[in-house]
């Protein structure tokens, strides 16, 4: 990919975060990240499942990817 059209895809980014269905996006993503945090405070120490610790912090770490990769594209890519 050359520069400008690492350029061109940022813009294309930053264009489509503007708009409304990507500020719901954002609420829904916020809001998946949160649910998943919540589960894991509330899973009860005494009862500690790995697997269900593993999805809420699956859950949250692909939130963080997102929102990494989203930071490269827009800011990154300047």
């Amino acid at each position: 990919m050359t520069d400008q059209e690492k350029k061109d895809l940022a813009q294309s980014f930053r264009t489509m975060m503007d708009q409304a269905a990507w500020k719901h996006m954002e609420f829904i993503l916020a809001n998946v990240e949160h649910n998943a945090i919540k589960d894991e405070d509330a899973l009860p120490i005494t009862s500690l499942n790995l697997a269900e610790i593993g999805e809420c912090r699956g859950r949250r770490n692909a939130i963080r990817k997102v929102k990494s990769d989203l930071d490269y594209i827009l800011n990154g890519l300047k």
